[in-house]
């Protein structure tokens, strides 16, 4: 009885009062935060101003308005121009903000990482709509669909303007662009393309054409491995060869005049196997998952699985005898895998039979149709969405970025160092404000996060949207 009358109570008397603490508390968290912001940003262009070189001429200031986690925070900078009459903003140069850019570098990068990681949706075209509501649901609600589209294709378009100039250096005016310090004896590479649907282009289908180049295999799980070493390429420019777009992304990591074996694998289309040609020492290999459905489906599963067996050991002749023994085809589809399977019986030979002295522990390949799924069709095309050429390779270059952990570079400058006794003084002045630092009230846990998705990559871009310190 006691227990309804209090609820009785709460109900006439206290509706609606304060009952969004949660919500309510953010926002002003967040308005905190952004005056905090502006406090510290006009503070530290004060600070530049008074420890910039001699050669800089004070001109004017801009404001410039940018999209952070806890809402829009505009600041106005200083001008100067240098010795060569050109513009500068050190504030900008300092903190990393590239030109005309929108949001702040560290919500850029996140922004960015979980659209690429987000798990297929049944809706068609949500995707953005997707990140953002989750995003505004877990920070002051500040970014819009077309902001969250925006942050995207501008990374995106990033990546493929500096793989277009790095192309045009190397391969047009002979400049030597690579920064790989690695080594591999043997250099594993698989490629394979998606074929996704377009919208308003003049063809229907394009294929995106991505690759993975690794230099061995790690035990983590009984009968469970995990690659070393792998890099990501996405093809985003049709320019640009496929193999040679690829070679100067894999030349940012290893030293590929060094290495002793390239080990190809895809599914015998002819732009895979002509990367035998683009590397010197180089040896090809059909993917089983093609190779193994083929024969399958060409000569019955009892049959073909003892076919793919003989190829992959290189023993043609017993390859052919069972060829020979088996009934001839009844379906279009048999006929047409049979004819598959005639024309890739050297190229189905397991490499490590084809290669002296293969490493004892070495394996086959075979990871790229997985590879190709969580790169690129998970994202691109199991959802019924359609793309132009331009968005989709502006997708795949997101991809690329985010595996291979280079967003920070695409979403930011450089920032340069400010002089010691600047950052003294500053730090002194943080100290001596007697106000709470803005990182000690975003210190807060979200239970939500902790649920059973806690370890996927696109919950971990939410922790690191709502906590600064993660």
């Amino acid at each position: 009885m006691a227990k309804h009358s209090v609820q009785q109570w709460i109900d006439d008397e206290q509706s609606g009062l304060g009952t969004d603490w949660e919500q309510e508390s953010y926002r002003e968290g967040c308005a905190y935060a952004r005056e905090l912001a502006e406090r510290r940003l006009r503070a530290l262009d004060d600070e530049l101003m008074r420890s910039r070189p001699k050669g800089l001429r004070l001109v004017g200031s801009r404001d410039k308005t940018l999209v952070t986690r806890f809402g829009d925070v505009t600041v106005g900078r200083r001008m100067y121009r240098d010795s060569d009459d050109e513009t500068v903003f050190p504030l900008d140069e300092y903190l990393g903000w590239k030109p005309q850019q929108q949001a702040s570098p560290a919500i850029t990068e996140s922004v960015v990482e979980m659209a690429t990681e987000m798990p297929p949706y049944r809706v068609r075209g949500k995707l953005f709509r997707v990140v953002t509501r989750i995003v505004n649901a877990l920070t002051a609600g500040v970014l819009s669909k077309s902001t969250v589209h925006r942050l995207l294709q501008s990374v995106g378009q990033n990546a493929l303007d500096a793989e277009r100039e790095r192309w045009a250096a190397q391969f047009e005016h002979g400049e030597d662009t690579s920064e790989g310090r690695h080594r591999a004896d043997i250099l594993y590479i698989e490629a394979d393309g998606v074929w996704i649907h377009l919208q308003r282009e003049a063809r229907k289908y394009y294929e995106v054409k991505s690759g993975i180049a690794y230099r061995g295999w790690r035990r983590v799980a009984e009968d469970r491995y995990e690659l070393v070493g792998k890099r990501v390429y996405a093809h985003g420019d049709d320019t640009i060869p496929f193999w040679e777009g690829a070679s100067l992304e894999w030349a940012k990591q290893y030293a590929l005049d060094r290495v002793g074996l390239f080990v190809v694998g895809g599914d015998g289309a002819n732009w895979i196997r002509s990367g035998v040609e683009e590397f010197g020492n180089a040896v090809y290999q059909l993917d089983g998952f093609h190779l193994s459905r083929a024969c399958g489906r060409g000569y019955g599963a009892e049959t073909g699985s003892a076919l793919y067996d003989a190829i992959r050991s290189g023993s043609e002749s017993f390859a052919s005898a069972l060829m020979a023994a088996s009934p001839p085809a009844e379906t279009a589809t048999a006929i047409k895998d049979r004819e598959y399977v005639e024309s890739n019986m050297s190229n189905g030979v397991d490499w490590r039979n084809r290669v002296a002295n293969a490493p004892p522990d070495a394996r086959s390949l075979g990871t790229m149709e997985s590879n190709g799924d969580k790169l690129t069709a998970n994202r691109m095309k199991k959802r019924g969405m359609s793309w132009t050429i331009r968005g989709a390779n502006r997708m795949g270059k997101a991809i690329q970025l985010s595996r291979n952990g280079e967003l920070s570079r695409y979403c930011r400058r450089q920032p340069v160092r400010l002089p010691l006794q600047g950052r003294q003084r500053m730090a002194t002045s943080d100290r001596t404000a007697g106000r709470t630092r803005a990182s000690d009230w975003a210190e807060a846990s979200v239970p939500a996060l902790s649920g059973p998705h806690s370890s996927r990559p696109w919950v971990t871009e939410l922790r690191r949207l709502v906590h600064t310190a993660y």
